[in-house]
């Protein structure tokens, strides 16, 4: 899966509002995330387009094994600018998430679920800050220690 659709994926959920749900558009070569906003008519716009939360969690699920393969790409690639938009785009999604727990808040298997996710998220998330941190940092020493040698290089010897 390219990041490209992990993060229009992760933007969608990040949308969501209170009491809101996702429904997962399946179309000729290819299936998508949506918001199914909350209102009086939502249950039957879910019931003719044939949305529902068993199939929207586990396409989330499977959202999150292609963001860990696609973090430890990123890590291992050394790629920080995918690194750290990932990051920001999980973080996003975190907060539609925590809408859409309160949603299915009579569900506790779905809430459980939903839980796991936002732990997975959590844990990438992490993985990617410390990533991007420690390169950031390396980065920084590499370029101080450049600028202390050319200072000592340019500096007049007695």
């Amino acid at each position: 899966m390219a990041i490209n659709h992990i993060l229009l994926d992760l933007e969608v959920i990040k949308q969501l509002e209170d009491y809101d749900k996702l429904g997962v558009l399946t179309l000729p070569g290819s299936t998508k995330l949506c918001v199914d906003s909350f209102g009086y008519r939502s249950s039957i716009t879910r019931w003719y387009n044939n949305y529902n939360r068993e199939t929207s969690i586990g396409y989330i699920e499977q959202l999150i094994t292609n963001i860990e393969k696609i973090s430890d790409f990123i890590i291992s690639g050394q790629h920080n600018e995918e690194g750290e938009t990932l990051r920001e785009a999980i973080e996003g999604a975190l907060i539609g998430l925590e809408k859409l727990k309160q949603t299915y808040i009579s569900d506790s298997i779905i809430v459980a679920r939903i839980i796991l996710i936002i732990n997975k998220l959590k844990n990438l998330s992490k993985n990617l800050k410390n990533f991007t941190n420690n390169t950031y940092n390396f980065i920084n020493e590499i370029e101080n220690a450049n600028n202390a040698n050319i200072n000592t290089s340019i500096s007049p010897s007695n």
